[in-house]
């Protein structure tokens, strides 16, 4: 079952859109359970829409609201081939109970005076989407 609910998120997701840059993303282990964990920022999306760091000196901090108003600081990781949610990453995936197979959608909707980036977030749940997509009433 969780094969086909993956894949009928997977169906839904290009249908889903934002007037916002946003970029989707699948939890796996490493966001979750590893030693260390992160969550990894689709490169073209980083690239686009994230400053270069000059020198290694410019740090980019992520503040990620939910539809409460709930907020999370985070800090990205920055290698030249990868950009990484890691600071405060724990702390979000354990307060928003993330799991193995959620699919998550990140909408950069500002920049604060402080240079910190402001980003929507909302997260889809396989079995809620699954059931959303059935054809019983």
């Amino acid at each position: 079952m969780l094969a086909s609910a993956a894949t009928a998120v997977k169906r839904k997701v290009p249908s889903l859109r934002s007037s916002f840059p946003f970029f989707w993303t699948c939890v796996n282990h490493f966001n979750v359970y590893a030693e260390y964990i992160g969550m990894t920022i689709p490169v073209k999306f980083a690239r686009k829409h994230f400053p270069a760091k000059v020198k290694g000196e410019e740090k980019i901090e992520v503040l990620l609201k939910n539809e409460e108003r709930q907020t999370w600081e985070l800090g990205v990781i920055t290698t030249p081939n990868q950009y990484l949610f890691s600071k405060g990453w724990k702390m979000f995936a354990t307060d928003n109970n993330l799991k193995i197979g959620d699919f998550l959608n990140f909408e950069l909707i500002d920049r604060l005076p402080d240079a910190k980036f402001v980003m929507n977030f909302h997260i889809y749940r396989i079995p809620v989407i699954f059931e959303d997509d059935s054809d019983e009433e």
